[in-house]
């Protein structure tokens, strides 16, 4: 092999352990990561999004989102006013309708800001009670 060859399969080889060590840590720091672990067993995608000086982490099922502190409350037998929501099959058409303030996240879509700090997306609030991804997160809710 040519100099240049040997360098170049030198820079590839040394690309692919260095991201096999940034694949590896990101694993790690979701298996670590207690919010991340919840919602990615509840099958969810785990979403972060600035709140003024802090992040707010989400869990996703298509329109259906709930925070992820909701979700490591339940499994700790606590329910919040989000869950509450769903677990009680209330279908809102505005944030207001269940106590709650709206929020725009980035995406540009409307959360349900509950008094106690929970979360729940206005298009979940809005789902049927035959939807599937809130099917979905009820059932997640329910088996604590």
């Amino acid at each position: 092999m040519t100099g240049s060859r040997l360098n170049l399969v030198a820079t590839l080889v040394a690309f692919s352990v260095l991201l096999g060590s940034l694949l590896h840590s990101t694993a790690a720091h979701a298996v670590s990561n207690p919010l991340i672990r919840t919602c990615t067993i509840a099958l969810g995608t785990f979403e972060v999004y600035p709140l003024g000086s802090d992040d707010m982490a989400l869990c996703r099922w298509n329109k259906m989102v709930v925070d992820s502190q909701t979700l490591l409350a339940n499994l700790n037998g606590l329910n919040s006013e989000a869950a509450s929501v769903v677990l009680s099959d209330i279908i809102a058409p505005a944030c207001a309708s269940v106590s709650a303030t709206e929020f725009t996240i980035p995406t540009g879509e409307i959360l349900c800001f509950f008094s106690d700090d929970s979360r729940l997306s206005l298009e979940g609030l809005k789902a049927g009670l035959s939807d599937s991804d809130r099917l979905h997160l009820k059932e997640v809710l329910s088996a604590r």
